[in-house]
């Protein structure tokens, strides 16, 4: 059996009677002009008590007579000009909001079903499409945790390539120094081999005759 709301979605609001919805509207209208009155009602009053609190701790300090003449000069009413513009001016802004709700009104008798209960499916599932946002936020920082893992561990394992190449190198330029030392011994060592065979050879030949 169908629900209720998949029987409404499948009608618009043009099918719904005109009186009706004229009476929804009104009655929408009244509950929130009253609503807005009361409101500015206990505004005006929190007004006037702000504007004309009683003087207790003077009072007090006042002789008895005195006292008695500021309470009853305390006790005098509001102006009537004041509470004519009070009134204006609280009137003057139900209308204002009255024409918001009639626009409001108006807006949504535009609107179909269909278009509104797809306006609230769409509401109704930002709490989940938080969760997922959520589950992939965390799983984005979990994978930026395993790459930052794993930059430190190729950084570490450069730094060790590093180290090996730089400990390769001494060893080279080690290696090229001995053999350039080595080099100019043997050459020492060969000239001076050549000069005593040299002089053994001019030893054996003698003096040369003039």
């Amino acid at each position: 059996m169908p629900s209720k709301r998949n029987s409404a979605s499948a009608a618009s609001t043009s099918d719904i009677p005109a009186m009706n919805q004229a009476a929804i509207r009104q009655l929408v209208v009244d509950n929130v002009a009253a609503a807005l009155e009361a409101q500015a009602g206990n505004m005006v009053n929190a007004d006037d008590t702000n504007r004309n609190p009683e003087p207790r701790e003077a009072l007090e300090l006042l002789p008895p007579k005195k006292r008695r003449h500021d309470r009853s000069s305390s006790s005098t009413p509001t102006l009537p000009q004041e509470f004519k513009i009070g009134e204006s001016s609280r009137k003057t802004s139900l209308e204002c909001h009255k024409e918001q709700i009639e626009e409001i009104l108006n807006l949504l008798d535009e609107l179909s079903l269909d278009h509104i209960e797809n306006m609230e499916d769409n509401i109704e599932g930002l709490g989940k499409g938080r969760v997922i946002i959520q589950q992939d936020f965390n799983n984005l920082e979990t994978e930026l945790q395993e790459a930052r893992a794993q930059i430190a561990k190729l950084q570490r394992k450069k730094l060790r390539h590093n180290n090996k190449i730089s400990l390769a190198r001494f060893r080279i330029a080690n290696l090229e120094q001995i053999m350039k030392d080595i080099q100019t011994c043997h050459q020492a060592d060969k000239e001076s081999l050549l000069d005593a065979i040299y002089e053994i050879k001019i030893n054996k030949e003698g003096p040369s005759d003039y």
